[in-house]
């Protein structure tokens, strides 16, 4: 079965076919409505999707938050902004151009001036002004509002809203602060995946051991370099002997999170003993390390992540996401728990396949994730064992729920018995094995969970309990996005 799946649309929604997108059957055709809506270039609910507004989802939804959209409808021009990078032209009602986010002949980058929007029929980039300021300029979402507040001459009322304050000299002088330290980590992480790599190709004992791991699991030389695959020596002090010679200090070392103190106040490598898999950031950005122990005697857990810093958050930090094509994105995007999953499953062509870095996927990783698909939409492929599944579980008692407020169709693809994660599966298997045994039969999160809890239930009351929990769930998520579209 091909991964490029072709798309019918019947009733003015979009139908997949194969592992594409599957919207709820039965009792949940709302949700259906709400797609055929969201899909609609320009429409009220595309505007509300909470990408299209940047990286502030804790404004989204607030009163602060409506008073800017109103305030952006009422006094930008999204033509005036979208002008000074594209050659646009009338067609009919709207404006049309090359888009800048892919390459293409025939224009078919379409703005909607009526709501402030943009959507490309080429690669099914879409948002506003603000989200247009966001990736052209990269720039966060506090940024380019200030950015357009300036261009359309509205600093006044962007600081009623409090998004354009004139900084004091001490927040000047820490921001300052901040940004030499956040650069000097950002030096120390690129030094590091250097000193791990080329420990990969030495002599020494460790590397070999390292490096015929590696080869076991079946990655070539292609495959280290473009993921930059070291290996840590079992010594402790070797990485943090190799920075310090690059000029950085005990305190810089520790606080990029490459080495760690010891209850005797030594600095040692945290990744020592270990195969070491850089984590990047969506910019391509060294943040951090994620290692595998190569025997049981190393120190530390199996696999082991750098601790959190001013550049790492484990919660917003997806693996691979540097590596997500952006033209021509997916219907879905895959969410699975490891690197060497991430790394195989890119191996074998499926690029639009990231890692949450562990059992835990949180909202921030189905946001970003989703931002890799056409259809706003993440399939969940969490490992088979316990950990895996009760990380599913709580994530639909919370974080999916949250999801489908937000407009993310999050979907479950569970792997075959006895076999461990996506890594375990692609040995010796194809990508249209894991295509057809495993997104195929992916489900709605709700219709899994709904499923899950209706086991437990041997009594009337346990019926009624169920009925009342999968409400309460509905009530909070599907009726939201409704509500949405009154405004």
């Amino acid at each position: 079965m091909s991964i490029d799946v072709l798309e019918k649309r019947r009733m003015g929604f979009v139908v997949g076919c194969g592992w594409d997108r599957r919207t709820m059957p039965g009792s949940l055709c709302m949700e259906r409505s709400w797609h055929r809506w969201r899909r609609r270039p320009g429409s009220v609910a595309m505007v509300l999707n909470n990408e299209n507004f940047g990286d502030d989802p804790s404004s989204k939804g607030s009163e602060k938050f409506r008073m800017l959209r109103q305030l952006f409808q009422e006094n930008t021009k999204i033509a005036d902004i979208i002008g000074e990078k594209v050659e646009l032209r009338q067609a009919g009602s709207h404006l049309v151009g090359c888009c800048p986010f892919h390459e293409e002949k025939t224009p078919s980058f379409t703005v909607y001036e009526d709501t402030n929007s943009y959507f490309c029929f080429g690669c099914r980039e879409r948002g506003d002004i603000i989200s247009f300021v966001m990736k052209t300029q990269d720039l966060n979402f506090r940024q380019a509002v200030i950015n357009i507040g300036k261009r359309f001459n509205l600093e006044s009322k962007l600081h009623e809203l409090s998004f354009f304050q004139p900084e004091s000299k001490e927040q000047q002088v820490a921001r300052a602060e901040a940004t030499v330290k956040i650069d000097e980590m950002y030096r120390i992480m690129e030094h590091a995946a250097e000193f791990y790599s080329t420990y990969l190709r030495s002599s020494s004992g460790g590397a070999k051991k390292a490096f015929e791991y590696l080869s076991s699991r079946g990655f070539d030389e292609d495959t280290l370099r473009r993921f930059r695959i070291g290996a840590s020596p079992d010594s402790a002090g070797q990485l943090i002997e190799y920075l310090e010679k690059k000029g950085y200090g005990p305190i810089s070392i520790a606080e990029s999170g490459v080495a760690i103190r010891t209850n005797k106040n030594d600095l040692v490598d945290a990744m020592r003993g270990r195969v070491v898999v850089p984590i990047m950031n969506v910019k391509g950005h060294v943040i951090g390390f994620g290692g595998r122990k190569l025997s049981e005697e190393a120190w530390g857990p199996k696999y082991l992540n750098t601790k959190e810093t001013l550049i790492f958050k484990k919660r917003s930090t997806l693996y691979g996401e540097s590596f997500v094509p952006r033209p021509q994105p997916p219907a879905t995007a895959v969410i699975v728990e490891g690197y060497f999953d991430v790394i195989q499953l890119h191996k074998h062509k499926l690029f639009w396949a990231v890692s949450s870095l562990g059992t835990g996927v949180t909202i921030e990783h189905l946001r970003q994730a989703s931002r890799h698909s056409r259809e706003r939409a993440v399939t969940v492929n969490m490992d088979n064992d316990e950990a895996g599944f009760s990380a599913v579980l709580r994530a639909c008692q919370s974080i999916f729920p949250t999801a489908m407020r937000e407009g993310i169709d999050v979907r479950l693809a569970f792997l075959p018995p006895g076999v461990k994660d996506a890594d375990s599966f692609l040995d010796g298997k194809s990508i249209s094995d894991y295509v057809d045994q495993v997104l195929s039969p992916s489900q709605s999160w709700f219709l899994w969970y709904s499923k899950v809890l209706a086991n437990d239930v041997n009594s009337i009351e346990g019926l009624s309990s169920l009925l009342h929990r999968l409400g309460g769930l509905l009530a909070d998520s599907i009726p939201a996005r409704f509500a949405a579209l009154e405004t």
